[in-house]
């Protein structure tokens, strides 16, 4: 199998997995997002992959006590000031 087949076969079970988690069958964007387009990621496909990463994870909540991984995903992908602003604070964290 060649990267473009492994990585339709992966996209194709997470978004069963996903539809089979949350009952919500919306199909994936045709058009692969980049930095400048990724403002465009509709809400139904942002709630989509957080919901991925909390399965894969095991996370019991994207978006309770502290936790605002729909909001944070949300707003950086969607807000371009935003995103400066988080990678700006990444940089100065030094990971």
């Amino acid at each position: 199998m060649n990267e473009k087949h492994l990585e339709a076969k992966a996209q194709s079970l997470i978004q069963e997995g996903v539809a089979l988690y949350s009952g919500n069958d919306t199909p994936p964007s045709q058009k692969q997002l980049n930095s400048g387009s990724v403002h465009e990621i509709s809400h139904q496909q942002v709630v989509q992959g957080v919901t991925a990463l909390l399965l894969q994870c095991n996370i019991a909540s994207g978006s309770a006590g502290d936790i605002e991984l729909y909001k944070l995903i949300s707003l950086y992908l969607r807000n371009q000031k935003v995103r400066l602003a988080i990678n700006g604070v990444l940089k100065d964290a030094q990971i």
